[in-house]
């Protein structure tokens, strides 16, 4: 019985540290070509550096558009191994025809940075929106001013 007290006295301090909270303040993100700056700091990694604050934000589109970003860049990922695959679908003894492989090579290329220019329209469409949210003017007070949700 002693050693069931004991050993509910130590766990109960150490289980309820681990349920703190920290409530941190949404700020606005700045995006300069494809460069992104949060806090005024630079955004490493690019757009995937933006995921904790887009999506702690928890508004559906915001989501949806970095979910559609992050599904883009896949597909273009993907369409840049098009070409090895069309050099490994060819038989042993079947020679490269140049013109062919070219323009599967060309096409895979065009392919992917048309998949890159849709996947930035969509984040730069979610971070419009983000802004919009966690920016809003104030009406308390007289002058320009704003007020960050979280």
């Amino acid at each position: 019985m002693n050693k069931c007290l004991l050993i509910s006295v130590l766990l109960i301090p150490s289980v309820s540290v681990g349920q703190r909270f920290k409530i941190v303040e949404l700020k606005p993100i700045i995006n300069q070509g494809l460069t992104y700056y949060y806090d005024g700091k630079k955004i490493h990694g690019g757009a995937y550096g933006l995921q904790v604050p887009l999506l702690s934000l928890d508004d559906a589109e915001v989501k949806q558009n970095y979910q559609a970003f992050h599904n883009w860049q896949s597909v273009s990922a993907l369409t840049t191994i098009v070409p090895a695959l069309y050099l490994i679908s060819l038989s042993r003894n079947q020679l490269v025809n140049q013109n062919e492989f070219w323009l599967v090579f060309g096409g895979s290329i065009v392919a992917a940075l048309g998949c890159q220019l849709v996947a930035y329209r969509k984040i730069n469409k979610g971070i419009e929106r983000y802004n919009t949210l966690i920016i809003t003017p104030s009406s308390q007070v007289i002058g320009p001013s704003i007020i960050y949700r979280f």
